[in-house]
């Protein structure tokens, strides 16, 4: 399974030379001014894009109360990454487009991994008009 269709994919870095100074409280209660770097958002649009996911992480977390009732939660994270269209993908699955990471939310274990991921995807901003292949 793969999704398709038109996106976008907006990326964040540092500006090279333009700052931004902000006042922060120290924990004593004195302020201090910082300097960094500014922000710079970047949006790309993509037509006919062919997007699968690389990549899951399962990870098993166990809490302890206070009454030693242990409480088991599963994290799933996965990689996505879009690529041109799936023969480039199939050629070099490290040619893409642009990729992230995310956590799957509301994990269900009574539906499919791939189905539940697949559909989030389609929630992200940029990524609301892909459909399944």
């Amino acid at each position: 399974m793969a999704l398709i269709g038109n996106c976008s994919n907006t990326t964040y870095t540092e500006h090279p030379t333009e700052t931004v100074t902000s006042t922060i409280t120290n924990p004593d209660g004195t302020t201090s001014e910082v300097t960094y770097p500014a922000t710079v958002e970047t949006t790309t649009d993509y037509t006919n894009i062919y997007l699968c996911i690389k990549q899951i992480d399962h990870y098993k977390f166990y809490e302890t109360d206070s009454d030693n009732n242990v409480t088991k939660f599963d994290a799933f994270h996965y990689r996505y990454a879009a690529y041109t269209n799936k023969a480039t993908r199939d050629a070099d699955q490290e040619d893409f487009l642009f990729s992230n990471v995310r956590t799957l939310e509301n994990h269900n274990h009574d539906n499919n991994l791939y189905t539940q991921i697949y559909n989030e995807i389609k929630t992200l901003d940029g990524l609301t008009n892909l459909t399944d292949d």
